[in-house]
């Protein structure tokens, strides 16, 4: 089941690193969402999703080295940086070989900062390597690698996202990022970014995270309705990951069909606003007409916000707006299925 999944998670990974792509390109007109992030929940997170959309001759191997891992950042932004990272160590790889991510707390002075040639001010930084046993990239195509429209597919680089844009959400952190290559022998991407509250959080460990996978662990049925099959399977195959079980409906129709049939045994609909056939809005209500109790997640890449105000007073649980990490998905549903 996990390998005819493999297609499908790399296609709704590549369409969301397009879409980071324009968001970051046009970030000046759309501001980031910065708050605090646990950068090991998202790499654990993309390591779980790599592990379902790579070749398998390539392993991944986490080493979560550092004590503390919170910094200030948009957890979106963020996250496709580094499955982006990732998805281009795979193009590197292409007879197989080992991806790691790897962390560890670094306190930098003026003096080392020099040294790596970074341009960053004195202090604690979470350093990240991520880092791949492939192709390699001579001297010329390191010196350019971040730079905009460069082409690197001549390197095994450049299939899924040009990593200027990488570059630019990094910066966007107050953070830096450097690459080290040899020929035939891989490359290493590490990037630095600030620490939130380092003084503070640098006194006690890391909380481990909820599951294995980055995931807050749960149980319950979900029933999830949307029209894009490869969200439908990628979702799935996270939220089983994460302990729950998931009923799939391709549209409205086939959606109110099963919830009908079974509500009494599904805990929470996970819905999404924009399906042909039946809108959103009108399964909701459907919905609430079988069981005026039901619970319901929207999620939505348009805002539509006369709509979702009007379904959330009527007893929509929330929004989530697209593109959205599993781990906050997760972590939602928890909430909304605590006994």
């Amino acid at each position: 089941e996990e390998q005819g999944l493999s297609v499908e998670i790399v296609d709704a990974a590549i369409r969301a690193s397009e879409l980071t792509k324009q968001l970051v390109a046009f970030s000046h007109k759309s501001p980031m969402r910065m708050e605090p992030v646990k950068l090991h929940d998202i790499v654990n997170e993309v390591s779980t999703l790599l592990e379902h959309s790579i070749d398998k001759l390539i392993s991944i191997n986490v080493e979560l080295g550092a004590a503390c891992d919170r910094v200030i950042g948009d957890p979106v932004m963020l996250h496709s940086s580094l499955l982006n990272l990732g998805l281009n160590a795979r193009d590197a790889m292409p007879d197989g070989g080992e991806l790691q991510f790897a962390t560890r707390n670094v306190e930098l002075s003026a003096e080392d900062c020099a040294a790596l040639g970074l341009v960053l001010e004195p202090g604690h930084y979470l350093e990240l390597a991520v880092s791949d046993t492939g192709l390699g990239m001579p001297t010329e195509v390191c010196n350019r690698i971040f730079e905009p429209y460069f082409n690197a597919k001549a390197s095994g680089r450049g299939k899924s996202m040009n990593l200027a844009t990488v570059y630019s959400c990094i910066q966007n952190h107050k953070g830096q990022i450097k690459v080290r290559s040899l020929v035939d022998l891989g490359s290493v991407f590490t990037i630095y970014l600030p620490l939130s509250n380092a003084d503070e959080e640098m006194e006690k460990p890391s909380e481990a995270p909820t599951s294995q996978h980055g995931l807050k662990a749960g149980q319950g049925h979900i029933l999830l309705i949307d029209d894009e099959e490869s969200i439908r399977r990628t979702t799935a195959a996270i939220l089983k990951k994460a302990g729950y079980r998931v009923s799939l409906a391709e549209n409205g129709i086939v959606g109110m069909e099963l919830y009908s049939a079974t509500h009494e045994d599904i805990d929470l609909v996970l819905l999404d606003m924009i399906m042909p056939k039946m809108s959103g809005r009108e399964v909701f209500h459907k919905l609430k007409a079988v069981n005026p109790h039901v619970k319901v997640f929207l999620y939505s890449a348009y805002a539509q916000h006369q709509v979702i105000e009007e379904l959330i007073q009527d007893g929509a649980l929330g929004l989530l707006p697209k593109p959205f990490r599993m781990e906050e998905l997760t972590r939602m549903l928890s909430a909304a299925l605590r006994p």
